[in-house]
């Protein structure tokens, strides 16, 4: 048996809704089965017009734990939401979640014993089960969606979280992540060019430890209202689609990360060799960014880029290259 402290956490679920009546009963539903239940629920309505904020106000009069509902006077967005629910949660642990999904009856007691076993943990996040609109699983999972790799995990494990996040986002839903309420401070206010979830998981992984959750805790709903889909692709489209818009993703992750190297600069004790790797990461993508349109002016830079292995620490490797020299 392993030997895992005792010591227990509150834990606060942050819910975002907007129109969501047709959902949000049964992921409501799921917080109410859970073996461990939550502290709190602190649910921020962004201005629905349907029926989701009486449904929360509903769930609040009869839940078996507290629940908080805010109901924005404007309308914040998603990223404008999830940081006001995060700001609300007085919880060790914060849980976000989406409002179209199913939870696994366990899925806050295997995250708090991952928080309990390990304390110097910042984030946690699962895999997910992908399931259609009626809830019919579809035959794949959410990491292999998104290519995240046993290697991938191993390097979690060995304590190299930030190297897979800078070359690979592999958390990308938030409603499979818990993290410390310490992390709060540095990751608020989310900066609107990034995604709520990729955010807070690089900002967890800066500033402590991340471990994946090699079990999908939810069911993850795929649907017409979907803001990201969970399809995987074959290798030849994902080499369309890197192809057709690896000029405006540059661009964007160029800002992203000037973003994130900005927001270094305000916390501190962050380990020097990780503040390297981050402007390594912002190097190397203002190297791509900029290479010139001639082809042949494309050779000398992406060359240096190969050879200092940047490629294969921040990029696809030769993938990413080849798509560099032939523009």
């Amino acid at each position: 048996m392993r030997n895992v402290s005792l010591a227990k956490h509150t834990i606060s679920i942050a819910l975002c809704t907007y129109n969501g009546e047709q959902f949000i009963g049964e992921q409501l539903s799921s917080y109410a089965r859970q073996s461990r239940l939550p502290d709190c629920l602190v649910a921020v309505d962004d201005c629905s017009t349907d029926r989701t904020a009486q449904i929360l106000r509903d769930f609040a009069a009869n839940a078996p734990f507290r629940v908080d509902v805010f109901e924005n006077q404007d309308n914040l967005g998603y990223i404008g939401s999830f940081e006001r629910a995060i700001s609300l949660c007085g919880a060790d642990v914060i849980a976000l979640s989406d409002q179209d999904d199913v939870w696994r009856e366990d899925k806050l007691a295997v995250m708090e014993e991952c928080f309990c076993r390990r304390p110097e943990l910042s984030m946690v996040f699962s895999d997910a089960q992908i399931v259609d609109e009626a809830g019919a699983p579809l035959g794949h999972t959410r990491w292999q969606s998104v290519g995240f790799t046993e290697r991938e995990k191993l390097r979690f494990a060995q304590g190299k979280s930030i190297d897979v996040l800078l070359r690979h986002i592999t958390v990308l839903n938030g409603c499979a992540m818990a993290f410390h309420a310490g992390l709060k401070k540095h990751a608020l206010p989310i900066p609107a060019n990034w995604s709520h979830d990729a955010w807070i998981a690089m900002l967890a992984a800066v500033t402590g430890e991340v471990e994946p959750i090699d079990s999908p805790l939810l069911q993850y709903r795929q649907h017409s209202g979907n803001l990201a889909g969970a399809r995987i692709m074959t290798l030849s489209e994902r080499q369309a689609v890197a192809r057709a818009n690896c000029g405006q993703f540059l661009i964007d992750e160029l800002a992203r990360h000037t973003t994130l190297c900005a927001r270094l600069e305000t916390i501190p004790d962050i380990a020097v060799s990780v503040r390297r790797l981050i402007a390594g990461k912002r190097h190397h993508v203002s190297v791509r960014q900029s290479l010139p349109r001639a082809r042949l002016g494309r050779i000398l830079p992406v060359l240096g880029e190969l050879m200092s292995m940047r490629y294969w620490r921040y990029s696809r490797g030769l993938m990413s290259a080849g798509l560099d020299l032939i523009g």
